[in-house]
């Protein structure tokens, strides 16, 4: 691991551990074992730190979306993706809990914010697409319909680690168990009976 993946990797606990505004670049650099100016050498100020993760966050949800449709449509390929969508969000957890005052303190990301959410809304109206394709809604969605679900799925996915923070306690895959099964049901009106043995498999 080099110096910079380093810096990242400590950053990241720090701030899932404290937070944003809690965490110095002096916090970051003593837990990686450096001086401050070497941190700095990397990231010139802790915005620009928070880009970094951001964009990791970003590359490796793009790496699970991408791989969805890959080899064709397949519901339990779409379920398992979803489960490790979850997984990775709550890995760069602080980006969501701290999420408006991200946005605001690092006026690059909220640019790049809102380019990502509407490649975002595309792939979701696409992969709407591929689920009627396959037989699984049972009913053709308008797109009205596609975008108001993407709204309450990009609304459930921004600030569901908020509510997990506050109300839940335990262990990682439990909590992202519990989040999964109620994102799911926001789609179950409109599936046929094939997908929901699929989804709800007692």
């Amino acid at each position: 691991m080099n110096t910079r993946e380093l810096i990242m990797e400590k950053a990241l606990v720090l701030f899932n551990r404290d937070g944003v505004m809690q965490t110095s670049t002096r916090d970051i650099a003593d837990a990686c074992g450096i001086s401050q100016g070497n941190l700095t050498y990397h990231f010139r100020q802790k915005n620009d730190l928070i880009a970094a993760l951001f964009f990791s966050l970003k590359d490796k949800s793009d790496q699970i979306i991408s791989g969805i449709s890959e080899n064709g449509f397949d519901m339990k390929n779409f379920i398992n993706s979803i489960h490790a969508q979850f997984s990775v969000m709550y890995e760069y957890r602080f980006l969501f809990l701290d999420f408006l005052n991200i946005l605001r303190e690092v006026k690059t990301l909220k640019k790049e914010y809102a380019v990502l959410n509407q490649k975002r809304r595309l792939q979701f109206h696409e992969f709407l697409d591929l689920m009627n394709e396959g037989g699984y809604l049972n009913c053709r969605l308008s797109p009205e319909i596609k975008d108001s679900l993407y709204r309450m799925y990009s609304i459930y996915f921004n600030f569901w680690l908020t509510d997990a923070e506050i109300l839940e306690s335990g262990r990682k895959d439990k909590i992202i168990r519990e989040y999964v099964n109620s994102a799911m049901l926001l789609l179950r009106p409109y599936l046929n009976d094939r997908a929901n043995a699929v989804f709800f498999r007692p």
